[in-house]
């Protein structure tokens, strides 16, 4: 289970499907009350959750509760690309 309702679980989700060229990114950032589910379903990419890095590949989920400082990158190449 990724999210549930009751203590310490969701209070407003927002889930919804993104798609982003190769190259593209999304500037570190937060939401004041909005929790995010990402699911990635093909490509790869590097997700930033407060200090911690993540390669994202398809079939992972990430779930971003409020207040966490996040970035998102696609690598700007063909193939697998390290970070």
């Amino acid at each position: 289970m990724l999210v549930a309702a009751g203590a310490g679980g969701s209070r407003l989700v927002d889930h919804r499907i993104s798609s982003y060229a190769s190259g593209a990114h999304v500037l570190r950032h937060a939401h004041d009350a909005k929790e995010q589910i990402y699911h990635f379903l093909e490509g790869e990419g590097l997700l930033e959750l407060g200090d911690a890095k993540h390669v994202v590949r398809p079939g992972d989920y990430a779930f971003i509760p409020p207040t966490c400082r996040m970035r998102w990158r696609t690598p700007a190449c063909n193939g697998w690309c390290s970070w």
